[in-house]
C-alpha cells in the first residue's frame, strides 16, 4: 500500500514540498533501483485523476501497460477532489535532469555538515556522482 505524504500539493503553502508519496517498494528509487537493473514508470493524467504505476525491473509490467492502457493499483494517486486538474494542468513538457542544488538541497545543504556551499561541492568534486545518472531503453508517450 502507498503511503501519501504531504496531501496539500500547493507548494505555496507547504514549503515547495509537493505531493509526495512513500511507495510500498524500496526499490523504486536510488541505490537498490539501480541494483536491480531499474524498472518500469507510467504516469496518467485525465480529468478526474493523476496517476502513476511502478514495476522493478525484475518483473515486468501487465502486457496491457504497452498499448497504453492503465493497470493495477497504481503506486501513487492523485483523484481530482480538491484540485480541478483540467483548469491547472494542460500540454506537459518532459524534462529529465539531475538537480544536485536544486530548491530542496540547496536549501538543506548548509545545515549538512559538509564543507563550502552545494554549487561548490559539486563543482569540486565530480567523483561524488559518477552513479548519478539516467539509462533509459525507452521513453514513450500516449496522447
Amino acid at each position: 500500500m502507498t503511503t501519501a505524504g504531504q496531501l496539500d500539493c500547493n507548494t505555496a503553502v507547504n514549503g515547495n514540498s509537493g505531493c509526495g508519496v512513500t511507495a510500498p517498494t524500496a526499490n523504486s528509487y536510488g541505490p537498490t533501483f539501480n541494483a536491480n537493473g531499474g524498472g518500469w514508470y507510467a504516469v496518467e493524467r485525465t480529468n478526474s485523476a493523476i496517476s502513476v504505476w511502478f514495476w522493478p525491473r525484475n518483473g515486468s509490467p501487465p502486457s496491457d501497460v504497452s498499448s497504453g492502457a492503465s493497470s493495477g493499483t497504481p503506486t501513487a494517486y492523485f483523484p481530482n477532489t480538491s484540485c480541478d486538474i483540467a483548469s491547472h494542468f494542460d500540454a506537459n513538457n518532459i524534462i529529465i535532469n539531475l538537480t544536485f542544488c536544486g530548491d530542496w538541497a540547496g536549501n538543506v545543504y548548509s545545515s549538512s555538515g559538509c564543507p563550502s556551499t552545494c554549487v561548490d561541492y559539486v563543482n569540486n568534486n565530480p567523483s561524488a556522482f559518477v552513479n548519478a545518472y539516467f539509462d533509459f531503453a525507452s521513453l514513450m508517450v500516449y496522447t
